[in-house]
């Protein structure tokens, strides 16, 4: 039997033996369940409110075209509904629609991401394309939301899971070379690498292996508790990046044992690299970024949004009316009719003219906004490199559909949806025509093309192999230096 194969089984049981283990996991068990348990919760809660905003616009419409069904065959005067509701029905920017992002199977293990993301785009032909998301930036400034996280699997196979490697691990040879036993093993041939690389297998697959499981076991509990089961290849790519997160750290550990260090040495050390990688690395980078890249003010946007709004609405009329002079063979009026504003078709007319201008207007506030959050977000993106746990983090939140590539992915699938939408009944507004039952069938359905995730994560894969590579050949140095010390 080798050397390798004698280390393994002594230090397996070894390892079974120890109570603290058993402990660690079993509480590392618990979280799992908690964090997976609350991630489920939050995206079924989530998952009903799209539904209802869906079902809410759906029967909303749905009620306009059986009205508008009713006044087309002339009984409109049998309805008991105030008189000008024939005239705002007919108006063809009043169908409405709301969009709900649609979640990834694994969104329940970035729940906290999550909540930063927008759920419902409210469009309708008048509104700002610029304001589609808008109910959701009003909310995520709310200090409840910003300051108060939610506790997900991210964030425990992020930061507690190290934590539990290097527990364990921290000591493989600074704890035998104390007791003098290491010296003992030396005497017989046996090279220290394969004790220190017998040891850390061992001690990796006893944590690992079940850790894998728990996270395969909560990847397909969320998917079946919300939409459905996730893709093989998706389960594939998160047990992946598990595993290589964990040997990263395995390496982390093998080089506080392979330089022949204290176990307190060890200790202190390895606390340092994790605060480091976890920790330090992802608050400098946010600090700095944030310094170089100030965050746009969200209150500058909004109150562009209002006052180009009402600069464009005091100029409503005199918009119909330039209208009206660049298109002499179709004027818009009122038709005198009724007193009520939603009683013409000058009336529908003013309201997308408005809108329009206010647009226009916003455009390039909205642009320089836009622009600086997605340097912040590049910069976020490029530099994740730093850590393999800011990396580590991107691609678990790729994999749940929580990471900002489809949040922008959703807000781009929104404005493209609203173009359709007003390439359908603008036309009739510039014509003074009204809405028609028909119209409402041909509304168009949401389509939202999901961001390609392939080429990042493996760049996101990159990023916690190649340092985990390096401490490899590092603790080979360490242990070699050792060996001639000894």
């Amino acid at each position: 039997m080798s050397a390798f194969s004698v280390i393994s089984r002594q230090e397996r049981r070894a390892a079974l033996a120890e109570p603290a283990l058993w402990i660690a996991l079993a509480v590392f068990a618990l979280l799992s369940a908690y964090a997976m348990l609350s991630g489920v919760q939050w995206s079924q809660t989530r998952a009903a409110e799209a539904r209802l905003a869906s079902a809410q616009s759906a029967e909303r419409n749905a009620g306009f075209r059986k009205d508008l069904a009713i006044y087309e065959s002339g009984q409109g005067s049998t309805l008991v509904k105030p008189s000008w509701y024939a005239a705002w029905i007919k108006a063809p920017t009043t169908p409405d629609a709301r969009i709900a992002m649609p979640a990834l199977p694994l969104a329940a293990f970035s729940s906290n991401a999550g909540e930063l993301q927008p759920l419902v785009a409210n469009m309708r032909a008048a509104a700002s394309r610029y304001s589609l998301l808008d109910d959701f930036g009003a909310s995520t400034q709310n200090p409840a939301s910003l300051v108060v996280g939610r506790f997900d699997m991210v964030f425990l196979l992020v930061a507690v899971l190290p934590l539990l490697i290097l527990a364990f691990t921290y000591n493989l040879l600074s704890s035998e070379r104390e007791s003098g036993t290491l010296d003992l093993v030396m005497t017989q041939p046996v090279r220290l690498a394969t004790v220190l690389l017998a040891k850390l297998l061992v001690r990796g697959a006893i944590i690992l292996l079940p850790v894998l499981a728990l996270v395969m076991m909560g990847a397909l509990f969320v998917a079946l508790s919300s939409t459905g089961s996730a893709h093989p290849t998706e389960l594939l790519a998160l047990a992946g990046l598990v595993l290589t997160y964990g040997a990263f750290w395995l390496a982390v550990a093998a080089v506080a044992n392979a330089w022949g260090r204290s176990s307190s040495t060890n200790a202190l050390v390895l606390g340092g690299v994790w605060l480091l990688v976890v920790m330090a690395i992802p608050s400098l980078l946010n600090v700095s970024t944030t310094a170089v890249l100030p965050p746009p003010d969200r209150a500058e946007f909004t109150n562009a949004l209002r006052s180009t709004l009402v600069e464009s609405r005091n100029r409503g009329e005199n918009l119909v009316s330039d209208f009206n002079l660049q298109h002499p063979d179709r004027p818009i009026t009122d038709s005198g009719a009724s007193h009520d504003a939603f009683d013409s078709a000058k009336a529908t007319l003013r309201t997308w003219l408005v809108r329009e201008r206010a647009d226009a207007l916003l455009q390039p506030v909205a642009s320089r906004f836009e622009a600086r959050l997605e340097d912040q977000q590049r910069v976020a993106e490029r530099f994740r490199f730093l850590s393999p746990a800011l990396a580590f983090e991107a691609a678990l939140k790729r994999l749940a559909g929580t990471d900002t590539a489809r949040s922008r992915a959703f807000r781009d699938a929104s404005r493209q949806h609203l173009d359709r939408l007003r390439s359908l009944l603008v036309p009739k507004v510039l014509a003074g025509e009204s809405l028609k039952a028909a119209d409402i069938d041909r509304l168009p359905k949401f389509v939202m093309t999901e961001p390609t995730r392939s080429v990042a994560l493996f760049a996101d894969w990159l990023g916690i192999v190649v340092p985990c590579l390096a401490l490899t050949a590092l603790a080979a140095v360490g242990v070699r230096a050792y060996r001639k010390g000894a």
